[in-house]
């Protein structure tokens, strides 16, 4: 039976391999062990990786021969005529430099002890900020005589401060190497309609603690968890049963909670009860949270931390000028005590010591610690840590003699929301991979792009 033109050149190929000068190798004793055929390819590189497995010494795999080929990884997966001729032609060649095999399992291992280590970090940062971000309305309460926006703006603008200056420090330090930006047109757009986020969420939240009890203000104003699962289904994205109903869930607690807006009258004149009005302003500045995190996660992922914290903070800081000229809020450029926009620089005990408090704590600690801990949690996991603020901020109210105990309707609905809000981050999935930006020119080598 006459041979195929296929065969005859394999056959041809094959002879004249075996008539080149070279000093024995495994490879070789394969080839004259066996001589597969053209339909073969695929099961004889198979076998021929195995036994390069066998012979070594140095093979991780030595003790695993028969272990199939999708548990080995090769940069490039050639067919086997590809690779004779590599094996064959380029004998000259080092060893070590064309075995493309590597040890998935001890890969996989190190990528398990990283991935562990993330989620350790992102926790204990998550669980800082939460303590921190939980003290934030009773430093609030604690500054007297003073509009509630312009209390932000103190905090806001003290940080650009020392952000400033740790940006002007570093980029001196690693000459500016570090300053860059990702499509810098888009992520521009984005800071601005993030800090546009931040600015609706904390003067609702400030001006909120001004018109109701800070438990309202917490539960009400951090149920941006509940409004991500809307803005996903209103985005076409999927949503799990547990998402939805847990968002029924929260919602009807946020009603039960806003059903305390009458209180009986307070003995402590400082205390802020309860008011419909007050709980109203608190949850539309979680509208501006979720606009808040969304953008917020995207920015960090395109510039350094500081630099987008510097950028973000300075832009608040332009915006909360005209948010409490439309407030009706008085202010100057001073540092009267009252209405000076750097009142805080005040030797008084209720000025500066709260001020360096609140930069120090609450925003490097928490609000910055919240930006952190995205790159490892989902914005769904964030939220909820918000949303079990007001227990610990009740404490530290009543601690603080700033607010009263929760009654039993307030506590009824708090319970509600959290118990919503678990379900829709227990059903969230993972957050997804950061994107690693490709080689600008890989260079092409004769075994793959390395």
């Amino acid at each position: 039976m006459p041979l195929s033109s296929s065969e005859l050149i394999y056959q041809e190929r094959m002879s004249q391999s075996r008539r080149m000068e070279a000093p024995m190798d495994p490879y070789w004793d394969h080839f004259d062990e066996h001589e597969p055929g053209p339909e073969d390819f695929e099961s004889v590189e198979t076998r021929l990786l195995a036994k390069y497995d066998k012979t070594s010494e140095a093979s991780p795999n030595a003790a695993q021969i028969d272990e199939p080929f999708d548990e080995l990884t090769l940069k490039e997966r050639s067919s086997l005529e590809t690779l004779t001729s590599r094996l064959f032609l380029m004998n000259h060649v080092p060893q070590d430099q064309w075995v493309l095999l590597a040890d998935k399992k001890r890969d996989d291992a190190a990528a398990h002890k990283a991935a562990t280590a993330n989620k350790c970090i992102g926790i204990a940062t998550l669980l800082s900020s939460f303590a921190s971000v939980s003290s934030l309305g009773i430093a609030f309460d604690l500054e007297k005589d003073v509009s509630p926006v312009l209390k932000l703006f103190w905090k806001v603008s003290g940080s650009a401060m020392v952000l400033a200056l740790i940006v002007l420090v570093q980029s001196l330090v690693q000459r500016g190497t570090w300053l860059h930006m990702e499509q810098p047109r888009d992520t521009a757009r984005r800071i601005l309609i993030c800090a546009a986020g931040f600015t609706l969420w904390n003067s609702s939240f400030n001006w909120a603690l001004a018109h109701t009890s800070i438990a309202h203000v917490y539960v009400l104003n951090n149920c941006h968890s509940l409004l991500l699962v809307i803005y996903r289904a209103l985005c076409g994205d999927v949503v799990a049963f547990a998402e939805g109903f847990g968002t029924l869930v929260g919602i009807a607690g946020s009603i039960v909670t806003a059903m305390d807006s009458t209180g009986a009258p307070l003995a402590n004149s400082d205390i802020v009860g309860p008011s419909l009005l007050g709980d109203a302003g608190a949850f539309l500045g979680a509208i501006g949270a979720v606009v808040y995190l969304v953008q917020a996660k995207v920015i960090s992922e395109r510039m350094p931390f500081m630099l987008f914290m510097l950028c973000h903070s300075t832009v608040v800081c332009l915006l909360l000028l005209p948010t409490m000229w439309c407030l009706g809020e008085t202010y100057e450029f001073s540092h009267d005590a009252s209405i000076g926009l750097f009142g805080w620089a005040n030797w008084q005990l209720d000025r500066l010591p709260i001020e360096f408090y609140l930069v120090a704590v609450c925003d490097f600690g928490g609000r910055m610690g919240f930006i952190r801990v995205l790159a490892y949690f989902d914005p769904l996991v964030v939220s909820i840590t918000m949303l079990l603020q007001p227990i610990l901020a009740a404490l530290f109210g009543v601690a603080a003699g700033v607010a009263t105990v929760p009654g039993a309707v307030t506590c009824l609905g708090s319970g509600i929301v959290i118990a919503g809000t678990i379900l829709v981050v227990t059903a969230a999935g993972p957050p997804a991979p950061r994107k690693q930006l490709p080689l600008a020119n890989p260079r092409r080598t004769m075994y793959g792009t390395v």
